[in-house]
């Protein structure tokens, strides 16, 4: 049975590996960490959405930088720190 699927996805010209997705890097300036918790809840926070790949949080910079899938998901992710109860802006060009 294995090999007739095998057959049908050469056959159909698909495969069965996952197309590579360009990542993009969204920028952010943070405000209101008091400690190194707080990048370590704010990582965390944001690891969970989707189509995020990585998550860098500097209390000493006040940034975070994150990867993600899809461009548009900066809105989210600004939800996502503000609800943590931090000010949060996009910083541009970076």
């Amino acid at each position: 049975m294995k090999s007739v699927c095998i057959a049908l996805l050469i056959l159909a010209g698909c495969s069965n590996e996952s197309t590579p997705v360009e990542q993009t890097s969204l920028s952010f300036s943070i405000q209101g960490m008091f400690c190194e918790a707080c990048p370590v809840a704010i990582t965390s926070a944001i690891e969970q959405i989707e189509g995020v790949t990585g998550c860098t949080v500097s209390f000493e910079a006040e940034q975070a930088v994150v990867h993600v899938d899809d461009p548009a998901l900066e809105s989210r992710i600004l939800e996502i720190i503000r609800g943590l109860h931090f000010t949060a802006e996009p910083i541009a060009g970076q």
